[in-house]
């Protein structure tokens, strides 16, 4: 379970959400994944698109650019796919 931090996921995730992930093979543009990134550390965001060894990323909110999602980063640093999300009344 990871929690967002960050408004760059809005409005599909919000700060202080929780994401919970699972390894998978499946993996399709518009998925929203967790990923280690050795410049950027663990970033959650949604698949653009995909090549064989490589995802290229991007973030929902359009007044916010992640410079992590400027090139395709390798599958070698997914973490999981998200397959729920939790979010906390306060």
């Amino acid at each position: 379970m990871f929690r967002v931090t960050g408004n760059s996921m809005l409005p599909a995730l919000k700060d202080k959400d929780y994401v919970l992930t699972r390894q998978s093979s499946d993996l399709q543009p518009g998925d929203i994944v967790v990923m280690n990134l050795p410049d950027y550390g663990q970033v959650i965001k949604r698949i653009d698109s995909l090549s064989t060894d490589s995802i290229k990323l991007s973030g929902d909110n359009p007044r916010l650019a992640s410079s992590c999602c400027e090139r395709a980063q390798l599958k070698d640093y997914l973490i999981g796919k998200m397959i729920a999300k939790f979010s906390l009344p306060f």
